[in-house]
């Protein structure tokens, strides 16, 4: 089974080996280098990388390059709004930025190198939401280039890396030393890894994994509603079948990359805010925007122009940040029970993972148990039958037709008539009668055995193929729990139910049915058993009472031949016994033997299913652990625009206080 169960998995990594593009070597990418005095802004680093290249993809390949071998992701500064923007400079001199920040320096170096590039904002499917899960917010972020006259995405941030919560390699060589089992990192670390399928991604089918919360730029024809991205992979999928055109480019996407951000992000407010009617931020930076037109319109060198006109100005400028206020108020509404919800559900699938886990302990556990009563049966088994087979033997070595011939006749014979004569030959008859009826017993019980056997070995060769399936999937399973996927995730979903498919259909009623029958088996030969010590002890009687038919009857005594003959047919049935015992012993060990095997599979299934539960308390932790970071970064951005739109406000009361 073990080695059905290697093949499987090694047929499985080969698949997805193959199925994975090859990474580059390091060597083979251009313009990952640059020396210290070409890295003090973008426009040396810009100028250096992409000296003596005329081609506009080339030079945004070399700049993606360079941003993803040379930035790293901050992990604390990412989880924390109000860490300040860090300045393009700040970001080469650290060489670490937050996800915004390597979209900020990409934009830059391409702005620098002469390239048409704006930021995307988007929603992306991370691994703590699942298919159905409300999004409100666009977190997601990337880049779209203009090269050759197409806008492309780039995402220079997923190019550099990711954040994994697996221990790198100094924590495990910890591990060793400290006998602690650190096995995840709650926050997570950035691992560096680069992805050059994150240049140039196709907007078609990157909508299974994120798309931009401006219809406008999902650069396609028919823009995919959130309701559809939401419900994840399954409808994508479908969706993109049948609406698979994209989009090169088109005038409104031009006249939009020419405006500078805060007049972008205004403009499509409207779009954004119909796209995801549950995402207010846009429409509250909107109303912002405009109340700076207005008092841009009467400010000049920093002075207010106090007239009539003006003060309806600041106060429609007023109205605006009201309004703003009341965007940002919606949003925040939205905060607390959406993540109250995540959480509930996170643990709601905790709780049901745990019951998976421990229905299937408790049902590997009872075969186990099972296995070990009947190992235990058997063996008690055989160290009887060994005793009976010895207490058979003597019997062989001492039954000879020889007795007959010693029996002497009484001196004076009674005739056949005789009622004492009459009652041995009756008596005889009868066990000869019964004798019959149990060698027509034995023979039913030999062929009911025969049938077992039969039966027996259908079963064994069920589970032989379903077992290793059965052990395939569940190790499957725990490799995808080993990297944080839960039971709503599609993977582990599949493989789930595949699981249960063919552990309670094809493992679980196979092996209550192979041991059933192993048992009946044991029964059974517990009469047939019976049926042969019956039978014995009959052929004992018969030739004793053949022995005192010769002793008292002078007329017809002589019954040699039909002792000769009864003798051979008791040896032939000692011998059948004998024969059956180291059958049946044979059968035992090998059934013992079996059940080992059975039982190591399922006592490894038991470990892998300890793991998986372990697992899942770690997973449920970090799970919450980012469900409350996610909160508090909303909570404390948009306080933080809140307390903008205060300040903004205060500054402009303060305006009209002196035009009393």
């Amino acid at each position: 089974m073990k080695k059905t169960v290697w093949i499987l998995c090694l047929l499985l990594v080969a698949s997805y080996a193959g199925a994975q593009d090859s990474k580059p070597e390091k060597d083979s990418i251009p313009g990952i280098e640059a020396p210290a005095s070409a890295t003090k802004d973008q426009y040396e680093l810009a100028r250096y990388l992409c000296e003596g290249i005329m081609s506009d993809e080339q030079k945004a390949f070399i700049l993606f390059n360079w941003v993803t071998h040379n930035i790293s992701l901050d992990v604390d500064a990412n989880r924390d709004p109000e860490q300040q923007d860090p300045t393009i400079r700040e970001i080469l001199r650290s060489k670490k930025t937050v996800v915004n920040g390597y979209i900020k320096l990409y934009l830059a170096l391409c702005h620098a190198a002469g390239l048409d590039a704006v930021d995307i904002v988007g929603y992306g499917r991370r691994w703590e939401y699942d298919d159905g899960d409300e999004l409100y917010i666009p977190r997601s972020g990337w880049c779209a280039v203009l090269i050759n006259g197409t806008w492309e995405f780039i995402d220079p941030a997923s190019g550099a890396g990711y954040v994994t919560h697996q221990p790198k390699w100094l924590r495990e060589q910890l591990n060793k030393f400290t006998k602690k089992d650190v096995r995840y990192v709650k926050r997570g670390e950035f691992e560096q890894e680069y992805d050059a399928s994150q240049f140039k991604f196709n907007p078609v089918t990157m909508r299974s994994k994120r798309i931009a919360a401006d219809p406008l730029w999902q650069m396609v024809r028919n823009p995919m509603p959130l309701s559809i991205f939401r419900q994840g992979d399954s409808a994508v999928v479908s969706y993109i079948l049948v609406n698979n055109k994209r989009l090169k480019n088109t005038a409104d996407l031009l006249r939009v990359a020419g405006y500078n951000a805060a007049k972008r992000t205004a403009e499509r407010a409207e779009r954004t805010h119909n796209y995801n009617p549950n995402f207010w931020l846009d429409l509250g930076a909107k109303e912002q925007y405009e109340a700076s037109l207005l008092l841009a319109k009467y400010t000049r060198k920093g002075n207010i122009q106090v007239n009539s006109t003006t003060r309806k100005a600041i106060e429609k400028a007023q109205q605006k940040l009201d309004k703003a206020m009341e965007y940002v108020d919606s949003q925040k509404s939205y905060v607390s029970p959406h993540y109250a919800q995540l959480k509930r559900k996170n643990s709601d699938k905790s709780i049901e993972a745990k019951r998976r886990f421990r229905d299937l302990r408790s049902e590997t556990s009872q075969i186990v148990s099972r296995l070990e009563s009947l190992t235990g049966k058997l063996n008690g088994k055989g160290d009887g039958m060994e005793e009976q087979k010895k207490k058979n033997d003597k019997i062989l070595d001492t039954l000879t037709d020889a007795k007959i011939d010693e029996v002497k006749t009484i001196s004076r014979p009674k005739p056949s008539d005789d009622p004492l004569v009459v009652n041995i030959t009756d008596s005889i008859d009868n066990r000869e009668e019964r004798l019959r009826a149990l060698q027509k017993e034995e023979e039913t019980i030999l062929l009911s055995m025969a049938a077992m056997a039969d039966e027996e070995d259908k079963y064994v060769k069920r589970l032989a193929q379903r077992l290793p399936i059965a052990d395939s999937l569940l190790r499957l399973e725990q490799s995808y729990r080993e990297v944080l996927k839960d039971s709503y995730d599609k993977e582990v979903a599949q493989l789930v139910d595949a699981h249960d498919l063919v552990w309670k259909h094809g493992v679980t009623h196979q092996q209550k049915a192979y041991l059933e029958n192993i048992e009946n088996m044991v029964k059974t030969y517990s009469e047939l058993r019976i049926n042969y010590k019956q039978q014995m002890l009959l052929y004992r009687s018969i030739l004793k009472g053949m022995e005192l038919y010769k002793r008292l009857a002078a007329e017809n005594g002589d019954v040699g031949d039909l002792y000769t003959s009864t003798v051979q047919r008791y040896r032939n049935t000692v011998q059948k016994f004998n024969d059956r015992i180291e059958a049946q012993a044979q059968y035992y060990a090998s059934s013992v033997e079996g059940f080992e095997l059975m039982k190591k599979a399922y006592e490894e299934d038991l470990e892998l299913l300890e793991k998986m539960e372990e697992v899942e308390v770690q997973r449920k932790e970090i799970e919450n652990t980012i469900l409350e970071d996610r909160r508090s970064y909303d909570e404390k951005e948009l306080d933080m625009l809140t307390n903008n739109l205060e300040a903004q406000k205060d500054d402009l009361k303060k305006i009209l206080d002196e035009f009393e």
